[in-house]
Parts: C-alpha cells; structure tokens; sequence
C-alpha cells in the first residue's frame, strides 16, 4: 500500500509546483497590464498542464469584444478619446471661428481700397455675423472654461475694433463721405481715438447686460452714411456726435444677451438684418425708402436702451469680468 501512496504524493506534489508557477506567470501579466501604454490584458490561460485546479481557469475578459486570447496574451487597442480632448477641440475651434473676423475685415479694407465699396460692406456684414454667434457658441461650450489660458474677449474685442471702427472709417474716407484734406482725416480720427477709450474700459460691458456709452457701432452709421448720400459736413458733424456719445455713460443695450424685450429685440434684429443685406444687394443703387424704412430698428435700439438706462437700478453700472 505504501508503493501506489507515494507515487500519489509524488504527483500531488507536481501538480503543486505547477499551480505554483502558473500563479506566477498570472501576476506578472497582470503587473505588466497595470503600467502605462495601451496594452490591455484580454485573458490568461494556463496551457501546461493543471487545467484541473481553480486555478488554471479562463480569467474574466476585460476586453469590450469580449473574447479570451491565448495564455498571457495581450491586445493592443488604440486609447480612446477623452472628453476633455474633444472639449479642448470644440474650445479652440470656436476660437477660430472668431478669429476668421479678421481676414474678412483685411478683405473688406482690400475691397474699399479699390473702389468695391459693395464687397466692402458684404465683408462688414459677415465679420457682424460672426460677432453676433461667437459669443453664444462660447458661452453654449464652455470655451472659458475649457481653455482658462486664453482669454477669448480680448480676440474678440481686437477683431470688433477691426470691423466696428477701423474698416468702416477706412471706407469713409476712401468713399469720398467726408470732408476733403485734414478736416476730413481729423474726423476719421476722432471716431478712432473715442473707441479706443471705449473699448478699453473695465466697465464698457456692465453685469446687467449693458453698454457703457455708445458702443462703437460705425459699421451701421457709415453705411447710412454711404446709402443717403448726406452732404459731406453733416455725415462729419454725425460722426463727431456719436464720438462724443462713447464718453456720455449712457446704458446700450446687449441685445443677445438682456433679458429685457429680449424675444422682441431680436425679432426685429432680424427683419433689421433682412432689409440691410437687401440694401448691400442692391448697391450702388440701393432704394431710399427701403433704407428709410429699416432706420425703424436703430430708433427702436436707442430709444429702449435710453428707457431702460433711466429705469436701472444704481448697483446694476460696476466693472465686470472680461468675459464672451
């Protein structure tokens, strides 16, 4: 009787160090599948022998395609993409978006220089167009947020100042709409220097959604200017006049962003816009009546800007943040 135990003690024994050397092997694969890189372990099997112990047992699949490679094999499988990558993208292409402002307000200056006085105005229409959505896109993905570095509003102010005052004055002069000689470029200048200053100011924007002082809108005043066809001296005293009113702290609406008449105002934003875009079509010879009839807007604009300004609470005009 003592032949056939030992001989069974000899194979328990075999059978010991095997399990042994395959727990073993299992661990390193599970240490090498912990370190860095994209190597995933998918599953581990023992192939020398013990399949009869607990042991030697199929691991769980961890892989998504749920299958069991062969013994301590791996697969690589490409990382995938987080979200705050994709985020970081988002940011950085609304960034872009904004900044397209600036080529356009280049090819509006090129276009003026040359007498397209149209073509000018159609890139000063889309260079407001992307003003007017960047600053909701920013704000919808987070973009000061996501990108904490980057100041967004100081982009956007530089590309505004670009299509707001510099290419709309620039096509003044050009288009022959001011006085001639140094009265005429003082003039241009005047408007320059005052939204320099405006633009500049920590509380040009206010928390209740407001602008402080006129907020620079040449684009819109030039291009009247050019539709009426106004004798040279008043579009100068008009351009003064409004220069003056960038100093007066006077509250202008934020029409994307009060909550006042808000659904009101940009309703008539947009038949404001029609008319406009009508008028660039028609250009050299845009209709007077039709330029007559859209004016309904801007007097809508500064007159409830100028009721609400006076109906405001004190502590509504601080400094705010730079923020889009």
């Amino acid at each position: 009787r003592r032949a056939p135990r030992a001989a069974g003690c000899r194979r328990h024994a075999a059978r010991a160090v095997v399990r042994a050397g395959c727990r073993a092997a299992e661990g390193a694969d599970n240490r090498r599948a912990r370190g860095p890189g994209t190597l995933q372990r998918v599953g581990t099997r023992c192939r020398a022998g013990c399949g009869g112990h607990p042991g030697a047992r199929d691991s769980e699949d961890r892989s998504p395609l749920g299958s069991a490679g062969p013994a301590h094999a791996r697969r690589l499988r490409p990382a995938p993409v987080s979200t705050a990558g994709r985020e970081r993208a988002t940011a950085w292409a609304v960034h872009l978006y904004t900044a397209l402002g600036a080529p356009i307000a280049v090819a509006a200056l090129v276009a003026a220089a040359n007498g397209r006085y149209r073509a000018a105005f159609a890139y000063m229409a889309a260079a407001m167009a992307i003003d007017c959505t960047d600053g909701f896109l920013a704000r919808r993905f987070r973009v000061g947020e996501v990108l904490p570095h980057f100041d967004g509003a100081r982009l956007d102010d530089i590309v505004d100042y670009l299509n707001y005052v510099v290419v709309p004055l620039f096509v003044a002069q050009r288009a022959e709409l001011l006085p001639a000689g140094g009265w005429g470029f003082a003039t241009a200048a005047l408007p320059l220097l005052a939204s320099g200053y405006g633009f500049s100011q920590v509380h040009a924007k206010t928390p209740d959604h407001f602008f402080t002082g006129f907020p620079s809108y040449w684009n819109v005043v030039v291009f009247y200017l050019y539709v009426f066809e106004w004798p040279r001296w008043l579009n100068a005293a008009i351009l003064v006049a409004f220069a003056v009113l960038v100093f007066v702290p006077i509250g202008y609406l934020y029409p994307s962003r009060n909550p006042e008449f808000r659904k009101t105002t940009m309703a008539l934003a947009v038949l404001w816009a029609a008319a406009i875009l009508a008028l660039v079509a028609q250009l050299p010879d845009p209709s007077r009546r039709l330029a007559a009839a859209s004016l309904f807007f801007p007097t809508y604009y500064v007159g409830l800007s100028l009721w609400l300004h006076w109906h405001r609470a004190p502590t509504a005009i601080e400094p705010r943040p730079r923020n889009r």
